[in-house]
């Protein structure tokens, strides 16, 4: 059963990253199974979707496992492609999950 390390929030903006970056670090723990929900938030600015990446890339370096759920259309997905973030493209999704960074492309793939 996954934990929902940050469930009692509506967002991350600039005014909260500094209270939940600490919070989303100590509670992605190695072989943990965690979550983040953001289908019902209505803050998110670039240092929300930084914090969200920096969980996922943090998730992957314990070796544990992070599922952040981002509706397509929603909030977070619209900020992300606002940043130039195709999440389909630069994240690991999984049935509208990102699951962690997408591995990084070679020249040759894209060609």
């Amino acid at each position: 059963m996954s934990s929902e390390l940050i469930g009692d929030l509506s967002g991350v903006d600039l005014a909260r990253a500094d209270k939940i970056a600490p919070r989303l670090s100590a509670g992605i723990v190695a072989g943990g199974d965690h979550h983040i929900d953001t289908s019902d938030w209505i803050h998110c600015d670039l240092t929300g979707i930084a914090t969200l990446l920096s969980a996922l890339a943090t998730a992957t370096q314990r070796g544990a496992a992070l599922a952040v759920t981002m509706p397509s259309g929603g909030l977070v997905a619209q900020r992300m492609q606002a940043c130039g973030i195709d999440p389909d493209r630069h994240l690991q999704m999984e049935g509208g999950r990102a699951t962690g960074l997408a591995p990084k492309r070679t020249k040759e793939a894209d060609a």
